[in-house]
């Protein structure tokens, strides 16, 4: 009798396919994985945009002489969700102009999924809730048309599911240093790791 062994050893052109698909959806999967950053990494280029937002805010106000200030609005809130009912917020960009604060037409800064925004000033954290409260836009932060502007630091960190897959401490935060002289210092955790010390005396470390 003629056995067909093609038949009985070999794979149909469906089946061939089939583990085509397979393995090409499981390198895809991998692929996409490695080209996410970090979230250290995601840490710093947001930082970056943050920076370069403030080197921005603070020039054009010394171009046009008008003050330019950094007012918070509440984006996220969702008890046992995204920062567990802290509140996500972003800066929205405001411009004195005819005694009031108008809007500018500007990217807000809006910390990325994971990440979160917040304020001290004179060493004491700023208490953002507040903001919900104003009928009118009140920046938190300004760059006067003088040069000179808010004392103020702005931290950037990772949500704590998100900082335990950073294994340094030092790369779960950072610091923005607003000085009362319009100077901004972009202050890594490591740094005052380093000092041993707060961020105020980093910032005059850095003036000499």
């Amino acid at each position: 009798m003629k056995v067909n062994h093609s038949s009985q050893w070999g794979f149909s052109l469906i089946e061939i396919m089939v583990v085509m698909l397979v393995i090409g959806l499981g390198v895809g999967v991998a692929t996409v994985g490695l080209m996410q950053p970090d979230p250290a990494s995601r840490l710093k280029d947001y930082g970056e945009d943050f920076y370069s937002q403030l080197s921005w805010a603070r020039d054009e106000a010394l171009l046009t002489g008008e003050h330019i200030g950094m007012v918070p609005e509440l984006v996220g809130n969702e008890p046992g969700g995204r920062n567990d009912g802290q509140g996500v917020w972003q800066l929205l960009w405001h411009r004195w102009r005819d005694g009031e604060w108008m809007p500018l037409e500007l990217e807000p800064l809006i910390p990325p999924r994971g990440m979160l925004v917040e304020l001290e000033i004179d060493e004491q954290p700023v208490d953002l809730w507040r903001w919900l409260e104003y009928d009118k836009p009140l920046p938190a932060a300004v760059f006067y048309g003088g040069g000179e502007a808010t004392p103020a630091v702005w931290i950037v960190r990772l949500e704590e599911e998100l900082a335990r897959e950073v294994e340094e401490f030092e790369d779960r935060q950072l610091h923005m240093v607003m000085d009362e002289l319009g100077r901004i210092i972009w202050v890594e955790r490591s740094d005052l790791d380093r000092w041993g010390g707060d961020e105020s005396d980093l910032v005059e470390r850095y003036r000499r």
